[in-house]
């Protein structure tokens, strides 16, 4: 499929320039003779396009099918067992690391539609560019006893790769507040907003995402946890975001 998009790009540029000189060197050429070769352009890149990111969107959930069906043939043995019932054992045998790193792997896919809610109840209250961001979230070991939740942003440009700034996104202003707080405002909600959803997932789950009642304990803070709540870090592009700066 890489062939054929590739194929489908180069054909598509190839009607644009067409095109330009066309219209930059060839003054005589009619507008509708420059217009056709505009719209084959496009006829033959968008698909191009468009086939692109299924085959990106193919790869990652092949990878995570393929993580998921070692994942399941390692605990073949315990066929009945629940995740709770998993975390459990994965606690007392390593670190805690480890243990958060093996909940987030076993439970990666659960958290692409909460990923989806999350761009449309909140992010988008805050950029019109919410659906072309990327999330991710993770639980990580502070020390031997803390936990903290980290908050990936990620956007980038389609047909580069290169990483796109937060400052080079329109962001919205649905609280009316002052231009100079207004970055540290929109990352200050994030956090906020996504905190609250933690907790309540803790408290009642989410159609399938629950957490381990280690985790659950550590996030509600209640008087048996076994560890305790750092709370969040939110970063843009794998960079801690850095308030008031």
């Amino acid at each position: 499929m890489s062939f054929l998009t590739n194929a489908l790009t180069l054909i598509g540029i190839l009607f644009w320039c067409l095109a330009f000189y066309h219209w930059w060197v060839e003054t005589y050429s009619s507008q509708l003779d420059i217009l056709i070769l505009v719209i084959l352009g496009v006829i033959f890149y968008a698909p191009a396009v468009f086939l692109t990111k299924k085959l990106k969107k193919n790869e990652q959930k092949e990878e995570q099918q393929l993580k998921k069906k070692i994942k399941q043939t390692s605990n073949s043995s315990k066929p009945n067992q629940t995740n709770n019932e998993i975390a459990k054992g994965l606690a007392e045998m390593t670190s805690l690391e480890d243990f958060l790193d093996e909940f987030m792997e076993e439970n990666q896919e659960n958290f692409y539609p909460f990923e989806d809610l999350v761009r449309e109840t909140h992010l988008a209250k805050w950029t019109p560019r919410a659906s072309e961001i990327g999330l991710g979230f993770g639980f990580h070991a502070e020390d031997e006893n803390t936990i903290y939740v980290s908050i990936n942003m990620s956007l980038e440009d389609f047909d580069t790769g290169e990483p796109i700034s937060y400052e080079d996104i329109e962001i919205l202003n649905p609280e009316e507040a002052e231009e100079e707080v207004l970055m540290d405002l929109f990352f200050e909600r994030m956090e906020d907003a996504i905190s609250e959803e933690f907790y309540n997932i803790a408290e009642n789950g989410w159609k399938s995402l629950e957490f381990p009642k280690e985790i659950a304990d550590a996030i509600l803070m209640t008087d048996d946890a076994k560890y305790e709540y750092y709370g969040t870090r939110i970063y843009w592009n794998d960079e801690q975001y850095t308030f008031g700066k």
